[in-house]
């Protein structure tokens, strides 16, 4: 009975002892991952100054997805920037050419030229469309996501094993799908203009309006 006992608390020590090893093996394998949200742009030029003025957006409340990674999805995902970009392009270019034959018409008509807002529903479409092909390749290789506080940091809620992974972030016509490598204790990656895709903006097909 003494001898059952012995190998019953043995039994038990080895037990206690995996599972704690277990416990520090994944305790020195994972990683809390966290950074800031947010873009420095340039608004608008200064006459006075001389200068360019540049505001710095705080992105509180948008989501941080933290995905998978896979060579497959890194180029997925430059398929879609160019293509994207490439449809962006075209439509603007296309809104531009109509916005200036109007002008032009009205001009021979001797009707004055009428300051209209630039609105090209075509660019609005294809914006719409690539939000939704980008979420398509994006979203399924999910792992876990963070919310940016209201000043723009986030933490994700769980540790992240070591590893090779993307962040990903969207903003309107811009969005993020950032490598990250997880490889030490405490990670910080920062989403801001100098790794963010951008598509093509509006103001280079109306400044001359």
């Amino acid at each position: 009975m003494k001898s059952i006992l012995m190998k019953s608390f043995a039994l038990l020590l080895l037990i206690v002892a995996g599972i704690c090893l277990l416990a520090s093996c994944y305790r020195f394998s994972s990683a809390t991952l966290s950074g800031s949200l947010q873009v420095t742009a340039e608004t608008y030029y200064n006459p006075i100054s001389g200068k360019n003025e540049f505001k710095t957006y705080v992105l509180s409340g948008k989501e941080i997805t933290l995905l998978q990674y896979n060579e497959t999805l890194i180029q997925q995902d430059k398929e879609l920037r160019e293509a994207c970009a490439q449809k962006c392009n075209t439509a603007y270019q296309h809104c531009a050419d109509q916005r200036q034959k109007l002008q032009n018409e009205e001009l021979l008509l001797g009707i004055k030229p009428v300051i209209r807002p630039f609105r090209c529903d075509e660019a609005a479409t294809v914006l719409q469309n690539c939000i939704i092909d980008r979420h398509n390749i994006m979203l399924p290789n999910t792992v876990q996501k963070a919310v940016a506080d209201t000043k723009g940091v986030y933490v994700f809620p769980d540790k992240v094993s070591y590893g090779k992974y993307l962040l990903f972030a969207e903003w309107g016509p811009q969005w993020w799908a950032v490598p990250v490598v997880i490889n030490q204790g405490q990670t910080n990656v920062d989403l801001t203009e100098k790794n963010v895709f951008r598509l093509p903006l509006i103001n280079r097909f109306v400044s001359s309006y």
